[in-house]
């Protein structure tokens, strides 16, 4: 469904042609003469942006950006502005007053249209983290993130050295912010200390090819700075050339001449918009973690390990590799807990987790699927691996004693492993299959003495 752009303007003409313009681009439109008329359409829900005028019958175009960000916050619904051409402090007051971007008439068709599609994308990401964001609380699986501002890092790039060499100088005299003069490209190879910039400032020189342009595409491209805000800025004005810098992945682009009260209100609002994802994205990426963590232990859950499992078993089949899947499970545990108490019982159960953990190769699977249960999977090509890899971590657990704060002597802790080996020729055996496998011969080895391991019958067919 194409995206709804909200036209406000007072003249019936502007509005017609407005909708023209967008309706080239597929976008739906609803238009208002005034600005009560525009927030009735906005209460109803039915626009993802707005393009306002200046002035209107029954208020100003300030007002009616301040009424728009009292309903909905930076971000939610960007708002653009038609002002006349070199109104600079027209232009700085709707920045003021919540507008995302201002435009000057003449309004060049490929600008305007890429800063509409530059906003609409920024806006349905930071939508997206927060539905992501809500959904995690909603679970209880993270804490909101911390609302706090700190000082960014910001890149200034460009062929010209000397022009970058002064814009920051320039800025570290104002902003409260570390500004650097950096090598593109070199950051693309190797971040410097610290990792990505929090924003950086391309200069485009306007010349045709311009490599800084194709630094805007590479910075949008490369995971580790592809949450970078970018601004672009270029030595006059040229909308073909700032359209371009906008559709290569720019969040902003401006002439270099542009006042200073300007430029840093817009740097220090591409900041501010890159912190409000950055928390989102931290909330999220918290929950998830959350979701596939015992919070005791550290280790994997069972809502991991069981997809996990199975995507190792294919992966090992593919290898015509075998595939070791244990059940361990501590010894007596429940006289433990009864003697000393759950607190005692929890410390010595993150203590034989760290331990499994240490006894353990990188790339094996380590999960507690149950109160004192653990999965473990590992790649091995025989039986007798895989027995030798188990009966070492019954030696991991078991050969040094436990201490535990708060508990007067050392505990003695011992596991029991149930063993099950998937196999080449088990190509269709199920991961189900090898985890009922183990878990019998868990019940085996708990049964003939604990402390040791015991193969599965099937697997030591």
């Amino acid at each position: 469904m194409p995206a709804r752009i909200l036209v406000v303007d007072p003249l019936p003409i502007n509005r017609i042609v407005m909708r023209a313009r967008l309706a080239s681009a597929f976008y739906d439109t609803v238009l208002a003469g005034t600005g009560a008329e525009a927030l009735a359409q906005l209460a109803d829900g039915g626009a993802a942006l707005a393009v306002i005028a200046p002035e209107l019958r029954d208020m100003s175009g300030l007002a009616l950006c301040g009424s728009i960000r009292a309903r909905h916050t930076a971000g939610e619904l960007p708002i653009v502005m038609i002002t006349p051409a070199h109104a600079t402090t027209l232009r700085i007051d709707a920045l003021q007053a919540g507008a995302d971007a201002v435009l000057e008439r003449p309004v060049n068709d490929s600008l305007l249209l890429a800063r509409i599609r530059c906003l609409l994308r920024a806006s349905e990401g930071l939508e997206e983290l927060r539905l992501r964001e809500g959904s995690t609380r909603a679970l209880g699986l993270a804490e909101p993130a911390q609302m706090f501002q700190y000082a960014a890092r910001i890149a200034v790039m460009g062929a010209d050295g000397a022009a970058a060499a002064g814009l920051r100088a320039s800025l570290n005299a104002r902003m409260g912010h570390s500004v650097a003069v950096l090598d593109g490209p070199h950051l693309m190879r190797a971040l410097p200390d610290g990792g990505a910039p929090d924003l950086g400032l391309v200069l485009l020189t306007g010349r045709p090819d311009d490599p800084a342009l194709h630094l805007i595409s590479g910075l949008r491209a490369q995971p580790e700075t592809r949450a970078m805000a970018i601004m672009a800025l270029v030595p006059d004005r040229d909308d073909p050339l700032m359209a371009d810098a906008l559709e290569r992945g720019a969040h902003d682009v401006a002439i270099a001449a542009l006042p200073a009260t300007e430029l840093d209100l817009r740097l220090n609002r591409l900041i501010a918009a890159k912190h409000r994802a950055d928390r989102l994205r931290d909330t999220v990426h918290d929950g998830l973690r959350a979701a596939v963590t015992d919070p005791l232990t550290g280790l994997y859950n069972r809502r991991y390990a069981l997809p996990q499992l199975a995507r190792m078993a294919q992966e090992a089949r593919a290898r015509r590799q075998g595939l070791a899947v244990m059940i361990a499970d501590l010894d007596h545990f429940k006289v433990v807990n009864d003697s000393h108490g759950h607190a005692v019982g929890d410390a010595v159960l993150q203590q034989v987790a760290a331990r499994l953990r240490v006894a353990l190769r990188p790339g094996d699977l380590l999960a507690r699927i149950g109160g004192e249960e653990f999965l473990i999977a590992a790649p091995r090509g025989t039986c007798t691996q895989a027995k030798a890899a188990a009966s070492a971590l019954c030696r991991a657990v078991g050969d040094a004693p436990i201490m535990v704060p708060g508990c007067p002597t050392p505990l003695r802790q011992t596991i029991s492993v149930g063993l099950a080996m998937d196999r080449v020729r088990d190509a269709t055996r199920a991961p189900e299959a090898l985890l009922a496998q183990a878990d019998r011969a868990l019940y085996s080895a708990k049964t003939g003495g604990r402390n040791t391991v015991t193969l599965a019958r099937q697997t030591a067919a």
